[in-house]
């Protein structure tokens, strides 16, 4: 596998023995939020009554992330009821 990669066996064996990342850390923490807020809402999920609505965010690093992991999902899977029920991207495509 260390071959695969490129990697060393020891610098695998490091890899391994590293704790989390800061990133990963604050990722966890972001996520048992949105769980939450998920919980708090009866299981219905909106971006604003879920991720946004009622939750302050310390840094403006936390919303960002929020607002980058959700809009892919937003524009090009979630489908609106007010275009026929298409997402936004295949409803411009269609449009073109």
């Amino acid at each position: 596998m260390c071959a695969l990669y490129q990697v060393t066996r020891s610098g695998y064996y490091a890899w391994r023995r590293r704790g989390d990342s800061a990133r990963r850390r604050q990722d966890r923490l972001l996520l048992d939020a949105i769980r939450a807020a998920f919980d708090r809402s009866r299981r219905t999920y909106s971006m604003k009554s879920d991720t946004v609505h009622g939750v302050t965010f310390a840094r403006d690093v936390e919303l960002a992330h929020v607002l980058r992991s959700y809009i892919p999902y937003y524009n090009s899977v979630r489908l609106h009821s007010g275009i026929g029920y298409a997402s936004p991207v295949n409803y411009e495509a269609r449009a073109q």
